[in-house]
């Protein structure tokens, strides 16, 4: 089954396994075990994928107008359901980083919304751009 393991010996453990810092606490900090922080780190496309969730929040931060435009390559990253599911996990990561921003409060709420949408069949796309263009209002 999944072991658990403190956040320290997380960082440790995939740090050792020769990720780069910023790579290894990302890691950490979304695997719940040592058998996903494995999967994870070997997955190129996970570090895409947060790259593009972490440009995706800075978007809804600063320009609504681009972060619109930035779910469509948010989409053809995140291409299916588990994809997605890592994708809403990653952008709350992003966001519990910024929290001290006053806006990042308002937007934790729009993004849990919009998973909430997701996982009552709403596509991927439709639940991103509502989250966005709620943001406006």
């Amino acid at each position: 089954g999944n072991v658990k393991f403190s956040g320290d010996a997380r960082i440790n453990y995939v740090e050792k396994e020769g990720l780069i810092k910023s790579q290894a606490n990302l890691v950490a900090r979304f695997s719940f075990s040592l058998e996903e922080a494995e999967q994870q780190k070997k997955n190129a496309t996970f570090f895409e994928l947060a790259k593009v969730c972490d440009q995706f929040i800075e978007r809804c931060q600063s320009n609504l107008n681009r972060a619109y435009l930035e779910v469509t390559r948010l989409v053809s990253l995140a291409d299916d359901k588990e994809k997605q599911s890592q994708a809403f996990r990653l952008m709350e990561l992003a966001l519990e980083e910024q929290l001290r921003l006053s806006r990042s409060q308002q937007l934790l709420e729009k993004l849990s919304l919009a998973r909430r949408m997701w996982k009552a069949n709403v596509s991927f796309q439709n639940a991103l751009e509502y989250m966005v263009l709620s943001l406006e209002s």
